[in-house]
């Protein structure tokens, strides 16, 4: 009996044993989660979305004139008045300055006078050049008539000189036919004579000196049939006997021979003529081409256009020039010499100065109101990148916004900012006013983008951690893990990251409410 209630009590004290330990397990453990839950980071989290990065640039600028025009008036005309100044709005018709009537008539006067003498030099101009055109005709017709008649006349002399050629070769021809042929003196035929005209003789003859048509020879050769020498004898002259016994009756050798020397010397004297009748066709042949090239030469001369004369064409711009400068003046004369305000606008510039005369530049420079207004700003090269020429701008200034305005020109500036140009329409801001300037440009729908918060940048490199789900000893616990992620644009509060590194159900750590590392346990922010 005792030994089974000590074995009861030593049971019992087991129990209480284990049931104590266990209780200061589970207390330790409480202990230990609240301790946990105390240190542990919290942190707010957010999945990858799809969005629109939008980009929006904003600057402070002052609106300026868009347009200047410049109010002009006739020169040399006396100012009296001038009624507005530098800065002051007008409207249209607005009287600007009065200018002296006096002389306003005599410079239309003088201008006039100017014209009428123009005038005059224009119809004498005219009158020159219809002389000029009338004997450029009359030398382009000699020319021509000297031309044809030149040609004419030389082909006429060669012609002449290439008949006195063609002689000379048909003389020369028959004297030498002649001289083979025959033993009396041939029949010549020479240039400017006919047959049986012996060198030296006249037409008609033959060459032994009886007329044409008589026959037989005289004995001794002499003139009209006289006597040789030798015929009657006559002591001291021979008998006409050849020594060895032969008749001196028998003449025929010495008749040849004397024949054949004059054949000879005709021929000679033929051949002279030849070679002078062919230079005389030589010297004609050239005094030809000389003769013709010279006359076309002339002709050529006639017919090549004569330097330009603008004369007229001057003179009718200078009459048309002062023409419209009378109808300016008698235009100024009709408005009493008032000089008017051409638009609604601001004078920027007064030109003139009361008691002198106008010059021929600008009277007044005016603002044009009705052309609108520019509104000009400088933002930085970094902003520039979102704007474009054609965005769309919207501008406020005084608590009035002007919506859906262009840019409408980006210049660079020497200090590195860029100037930004946006047209205002008329009406809508005042010039000189200053405005609050805000472009709105949307990106591309990208597929994953996260807070700025959540980007972390170590070594160059872009990442974020993500909450990960891991087994403790006290049970199921969330820690932080490190990803790389690249960048594809950003705003100032969002960030466009390449697709594929995050899921769409990842938890993106955005916030912590203490420094964190890859790593360590976190847990959901409560809200």
């Amino acid at each position: 009996m005792i030994e089974n209630d000590m074995g009861k009590r030593r049971k019992r004290r087991l129990v209480y044993g284990l049931a104590i330990l266990v209780a200061f397990m589970l207390l330790f453990t409480v202990i230990a989660r609240a301790a946990s839950a105390f240190t542990t980071t919290r942190v707010t989290t957010e999945a990858p979305m799809p969005r629109k990065l939008e980009h929006v640039v904003s600057a402070t600028g002052v609106t300026e004139k868009n347009r200047e025009l410049a109010v002009l008036t006739q020169e040399n005309l006396m100012v009296e008045t001038i009624y507005v100044s530098e800065g002051e709005s007008v409207q249209p018709e607005t009287l600007l300055a009065q200018l002296s009537m006096d002389s306003i008539e005599e410079e239309l006067k003088k201008q006039e006078e100017e014209l009428e003498l123009l005038q005059l030099q224009l119809a004498a101009a005219r009158e020159n050049e219809g002389q000029a055109a009338s004997q450029r005709k009359l030398a382009l017709q000699r020319a021509t008539e000297d031309y044809e008649r030149t040609c004419q006349e030389q082909e006429e002399a060669l012609e002449a000189a290439r008949g006195r050629y063609l002689e000379a070769v048909h003389a020369l021809e028959l004297c030498g036919q002649g001289a083979s042929g025959s033993q009396n003196p041939p029949m010549l035929w020479v240039p400017g004579g006919g047959q049986g005209q012996e060198p030296g003789g006249e037409p008609g003859q033959m060459a032994g000196g009886e007329p044409e048509g008589e026959t037989g020879q005289t004995s001794g050769g002499g003139p009209e049939g006289e006597p040789g020498p030798s015929s009657e004898g006559e002591p001291g002259e021979e008998n006409g006997r050849q020594p060895g016994g032969e008749s001196e009756g028998n003449q025929e050798p010495d008749a040849a021979e004397d024949a054949a020397r004059e054949q000879q010397e005709q021929m000679v004297l033929l051949q002279q003529e030849l070679q002078e009748a062919e230079a005389a066709l030589r010297a004609a042949e050239q005094g030809k081409a000389d003769a013709c090239r010279s006359a076309a030469r002339a002709l050529e001369d006639a017919r090549m256009k004569s330097a330009s004369d603008y004369s007229v064409q001057m003179a009718e711009i200078s009459v048309s020039q002062k023409e419209r400068a009378v109808e300016e003046l008698k235009q100024m004369q009709q408005a009493q010499g008032q000089v008017l305000a051409p638009v609604e606008g601001v004078v920027t510039q007064v030109h003139l100065a009361v008691g002198q005369k106008t010059t021929d530049t600008a009277a007044f420079t005016m603002a044009d109101r009705t052309s609108g207004l520019r509104y000009v700003a400088r933002i930085s090269k970094e902003e520039a990148a979102y704007v474009a020429v054609g965005d769309t701008v919207t501008l406020k200034a005084a608590g009035k916004e002007v919506a859906e305005l262009t840019v409408c020109s980006m210049e660079e500036t020497e200090d590195g900012q860029v100037q930004v140009t946006v047209l205002v329409p008329a009406g809508s801001i005042s010039m000189g006013q200053y405005a609050q300037m805000e472009v709105l440009k949307r990106s591309r729908e990208y597929g994953a983008t996260l807070p700025l918060t959540a980007i972390r940048t170590e070594n160059g490199k872009k990442y974020v951690y993500v909450m990960e789900e891991t087994e403790t000893v006290l049970g199921v616990q969330y820690v932080a893990r490190s990803i790389e992620v690249e960048i594809l644009e950003q705003n100032e509060r969002y960030a466009a990251i390449a697709e594929g590194l995050l899921g769409t159900d990842s938890l993106v750590i955005v916030s912590s409410d203490n420094f964190l590392q890859a790593g360590d346990t976190v847990r959901l922010q409560e809200e």
